[in-house]
């Protein structure tokens, strides 16, 4: 499917169609914390992966909707209404779906966590290095009589061990507040409570 033809349509924290909804559908909306109308399940994945629903990949305009719409809800447990025509409607294939949407968001939830971890532990040998160059660079400060290339030494290893030095805060402080956002998301996502709704 085409991505003109997928039904997102975002009014304040919800999902609406541009012509009036009709009293069922303004239930089905009052219900939910967030609501997504769909046309049919193939909505939520990728079009371009042919695997079964258990395995296929979640499409971007849905996780870009998802994203948008869970920064503006409260704190709190997350509620998602899926909104589906009746005659698509099926049990067991909304069961798998729930079932593949939390797996992706807690496995997305876990590499995030795991890129975290890496980047501070390499922040931490960029400062371990950094401050061994300073050592380094003090030790040839105190040494008499100065040489050439001791004091070629000095002036590379000063301004390079300041650089490494913040290189090292920033992989252990920015990566932390970069990826909080995308933590968050993806543990609201993988505990959210999903229902489907026929309209």
């Amino acid at each position: 499917m085409n991505q003109e033809n997928k039904n997102y349509r975002e009014d304040e924290n919800e999902q609406t169609f541009n012509e009036p909804l009709s009293p069922k559908m303004e239930e089905l909306m009052k219900k939910s914390t967030i609501s997504l109308f769909l046309d049919e399940f193939d909505d939520i994945f990728s079009d371009f992966d042919p695997r079964p629903y258990q395995e296929r990949g979640l499409s971007d305009d849905f996780i870009s909707e998802a994203k948008k719409i869970a920064r503006e809800n409260k704190p709190g447990k997350l509620e998602l209404h899926f909104l589906i025509p009746k005659a698509a409607h099926n049990l067991e294939t909304e069961n798998t779906i729930k079932k593949r949407l939390h797996q992706h968001f807690k496995r997305e939830e876990t590499l995030i966590k795991k890129a975290t971890k890496k980047n501070i532990k390499k922040g931490f040998l960029y400062l371990l290095v950094g401050f061994i160059l300073m050592i380094i660079n003090s030790f040839i400060n105190f040494q008499t009589p100065t040489t050439f290339i001791l004091s070629l030494i000095q002036v590379c290893f000063e301004p390079a061990s300041w650089f490494i030095v913040w290189r090292g805060f920033d992989f252990i402080f920015n990566s932390q507040v970069e990826t909080k956002a995308e933590v968050e998301f993806h543990q609201k996502m993988a505990k959210a409570e999903i229902i489907f709704e026929v309209y």
